[in-house]
């Protein structure tokens, strides 16, 4: 059976482990949940460097990303972490260097 992605959002590590670890589920658990803790988007505004390459200004994206893989996730996820679940990303993101 495959598994599902699932987009999450919490206000910090803290509280995803805090929610998770109510659940039958490992906060730690490498397969099932994948951590974005320092996301950021572009702006749309680009700067040149010294040696003229154009980037893109980022911002970063408030808050803790997790990207779940569930099998059923209609019947996985409890109250306390449905409320944590939001919509598909629309805008590209990038990891912080």
């Amino acid at each position: 059976m495959s598994r599902t992605k699932i987009y999450m959002h919490f206000e910090s590590k803290d509280q995803f482990v805090e929610k998770v670890s109510t659940t039958r589920y490992d906060p730690y658990d490498e397969e099932t949940f994948v951590l974005w803790p320092d996301l950021a988007k572009e702006t749309g505004v680009t700067f040149t460097d010294v040696d003229g390459n154009e980037h893109p200004v980022m911002e970063p994206i408030p808050g803790f990303h997790v990207d779940a893989y569930l099998q059923d996730p209609d019947n996985e996820l409890t109250e306390e972490l449905l409320v944590h679940v939001i919509s598909t990303p629309d805008n590209p993101v990038h990891k912080l260097r």
